[in-house]
């Protein structure tokens, strides 16, 4: 089989992942296959959708939401064995594959996922109403929830709406000129899931031209396969083309910082990881693993360039954070924020419910036979209170993971790039309480740079969509989770191995 040849099965293969992105562009026009939230331009009751609702198919299919469902789920299948071929075929075939050609069919891909006419997330509608707050009310989106502005017209999509900005002050002032654009545009709902949407899929297509440039440096041989694992995961188009989540601008900005760091230019790398930081705050715990890196990798003037790259960092945050600081309130969401504290789809709340399950029935307190009535605990009581350990001892087990991946020296980039993304997956199965299934594209996003790259994660990243499902699976967090599960399981074996190795060798040293 000629070069050529090859090239054009991968295209039809591309052509067919199309079809598939087509087919749930159309399978969200139905109103019980997701919670509907919608794009600003198909709303309910207007003369699109109710020509939609009056097509007898959907018809039929609106009033069987489980073959909805079962097909919402058989469309991701479909996308992911497509997805799992190409990249197979590439990989055995080892095509090269132009930046111009990886570019177009990707913009082929995410074009059916730009106009969808439902969200898998109203996250973009919270961004939209942070970038009005400061320009259009003069509020502070980190003191002022969008619950205070009761009139405005984007309230309505809000799911967390007494709830102030946990995004960084990066990503506001970058909403601010977004803002502006969408108000000159007429300022409809429409136009900033939109523009929030080309903000995230700009920032997914600038992440595949850092990935190829660090693998051409560093591994030429991965240069096209391994921009693809990550460039046409299904998982990472949904939620970076059709959600638009500004996880993609946070990814790249790491991207860019592990670039710079594989070409030694440190204060810059170290600043890149700041402004990703003050994009998403998670992405702060990859500073001090990386200064970690570099006083182990430097061997002239650590101890000045430390106090730069740190002099650097915080004059970032002091910048940014200035136009809205307000005191200690300004942090204050941080830490009292409903998605950081509550449970949701996470392996804590699977088992928070486990343990609910058991432990929380009502249940007396004395002994009928004392003379009084016996006094029972609330169901609702002890689940709140299970949920509080769980909580507790969630954050406990990560923060031991932190501090032992801090310890594990970190002497090449190599390990660089696999430590942060240890880091993260610690970070998806112990701290995130209140999970959603676009923080596991910080993983897929760091794969390609991993010496070998973990299956595990990129099957983890399919089996996620499961979340997506409202079909009354048994089982289905477990499902979800069991790939990186399997993943974290096989890096703490690791290195309990690694230790129990070096401990012998000092054993028979001494």
């Amino acid at each position: 089989m000629t070069v050529r040849q090859k090239k054009l099965i991968v295209l039809v293969l591309v052509l067919l992942q199309c079809v598939g992105y087509a087919g749930l562009w159309a399978l969200l026009h139905l109103p019980d296959v997701l919670p509907p939230v919608d794009n600003g331009w198909f709303t309910p009751g207007s003369a699109y959708m109710d020509s939609v609702d009056r097509l007898p198919l959907v018809a039929m299919l609106a009033a069987k939401p489980w073959t909805a469902g079962g097909l919402l789920l058989l469309d991701f299948a479909l996308l992911c064995s497509l997805y799992t071929l190409s990249i197979g075929l590439v990989y055995r075939w080892a095509l090269a594959i132009s930046q111009r050609a990886l570019l177009s069919y990707t913009v082929c891909l995410a074009l059916p996922l730009l106009f969808l006419p439902h969200l898998f997330s109203s996250d973009v509608y919270s961004y939209a109403m942070f970038g009005r707050i400061p320009l259009l009310y003069g509020g502070n989106p980190f003191t002022d929830p969008p619950a205070r502005f009761a009139t405005d017209q984007l309230l309505p999509h809000i799911y967390w709406k007494t709830t102030a900005s946990v995004y960084g002050p990066a990503w506001i002032i970058l909403s601010l000129p977004i803002t502006a654009l969408a108000q000159v545009l007429g300022g409809g709902a429409g136009i900033y899931v939109l523009l929030y949407k080309l903000v995230g899929f700009g920032s997914y297509l600038a992440s595949l031209t850092v990935i190829r440039r660090l693998l051409t440096d560093w591994m030429p041989q991965r240069a096209t396969w391994g921009v693809l694992m990550y460039a046409w995961h299904p998982l990472v188009l949904i939620e970076f083309t059709g959600s638009g989540h500004n996880d993609s601008l946070m990814v790249l900005l790491i991207l860019l910082a592990l670039l710079f760091a594989h070409r030694q230019w440190h204060i810059v790398a170290v600043g890149l990881l700041v402004l990703a930081g003050l994009v998403k705050p998670v992405a702060l715990a990859l500073v001090p693993l990386y200064l970690l890196y570099t006083l182990r990798t430097t061997t002239k003037g650590r101890i000045a360039l430390l106090a730069k790259q740190i002099a650097v960092g915080c004059a970032i945050v002091i910048a940014l954070y200035a136009p809205f600081w307000s005191g200690p309130a300004t942090l204050a969401i941080l830490q009292t924020a409903p998605p950081l504290t509550l449970l949701h789809d996470s392996p804590a709340d699977w088992v928070a419910a486990q343990l609910t399950s058991k432990a929380c029935i009502p249940v007396s307190r004395a002994s009928p036979n004392d003379g009084r009535e016996p006094r029972t605990v609330p169901a609702l009581t002890c689940a709140d209170d299970i949920q509080a350990q769980v909580r507790i001892a969630s954050l406990a087990l990560f923060m031991l993971a932190f501090v032992g991946l801090l310890l594990w020296p970190v002497a090449s980039f190599n390990q660089l790039s696999e430590r942060s993304a240890q880091l993260f997956l610690a970070y998806v199965l112990l701290a995130a309480l209140h999970f959603e299934p676009w923080y596991i594209t910080w993983l897929l996003a760091l794969t390609p740079l991993l010496r070998r790259p973990q299956i595990m994660l990129l099957l983890g990243g399919c089996t996620i969509l499961l979340l997506y499902s409202t079909l009354p699976v048994g089982g289905r967090l477990l499902l979800a989770y069991a790939p990186i599960g399997v993943e974290l399981l096989r890096l703490t074996l690791r290195r309990i191995s690694i230790l129990s190795a070096s401990r012998r060798l000092r054993t028979r040293v001494g």
